[in-house]
């Protein structure tokens, strides 16, 4: 079943926690899906690009079905193999609406574990989060409905805002997102925000511009005017 499908990652080298996901995560999709192709893009820019890496990371790719996934997010399999199923009724798929944010303690023994599934570290304490409202950290994209919106766009620079546009765009040229009811697992890490980003207030100026494009026409002139 996964033969057909490319997981795309977006990385920057930190000899730290990246370097220390993207390892556990990727043995795990080997392990866990076999055949899956798995792309890693890479923007070593100081304010990284993730809408860049992703785009790079696409272009490796193969896959009928694209799984844009953030390196230190990962889940049962079994929520994939429904996520390709219903790419057959819905333009893509949210396949969570819960996030199991583990703790650096717990973090470490994953790391210390064979990459599988199940688990085989037990975890302790974790906190769950509400993701309903949100669509970032894991999406089940068709290649063709990517292609459509263009990739994600590159003006987004540094932390915030660009999943969000991603998903306003491919709501208004594909059509909306089924959202399933599943939990998905999020690796610790030093917390990364909004602070210290010098582009913050631009995504966000940027983003205003995607919310105000209500229909398929206006999304595209926004989408076409990128470059």
């Amino acid at each position: 079943m996964f033969h057909q499908v490319s997981v795309l990652f977006a990385y920057k080298p930190d000899k730290g926690p990246r370097d220390a996901a993207l390892k556990w995560t990727t043995s795990f999709y080997k392990r866990a899906m076999p055949g899956i192709e798995i792309c890693i893009g890479e923007d070593s820019s100081r304010n990284f690009n993730r809408s860049k890496a992703l785009n790079r990371a696409a272009k490796q790719s193969k896959g009928k079905i694209l799984v844009i996934a953030d390196l230190d997010v990962f889940y049962d399999p079994a929520i994939l193999k429904q996520s390709i199923k219903l790419l057959k009724k819905h333009a893509w798929v949210v396949p969570f609406s819960q996030v199991i944010n583990l703790s650096e303690k717990n973090t470490k023994r994953i790391y210390e574990s064979k990459a599988a599934w199940p688990l085989q570290a037990k975890i302790q304490h974790a906190k769950v989060r509400e993701y309903s409202k949100w669509t970032g950290k894991l999406n089940i994209v068709p290649r063709e409905a990517f292609k459509k919106v263009g990739g994600l766009d590159e003006r987004f620079s540094g932390w915030g805002c660009e999943d969000t546009a991603f998903a306003l765009a491919l709501n208004a040229i594909c059509g909306p997102y089924k959202r399933l009811d599943h939990s998905i697992y999020h690796l610790w890490h030093p917390r990364v925000g909004p602070k210290g980003n010098p582009n913050f207030d631009n995504n966000m100026k940027l983003l205003e511009r995607y919310k105000q494009a209500d229909s398929k026409e206006s999304m595209r002139r926004l989408i076409g005017n990128r470059k």
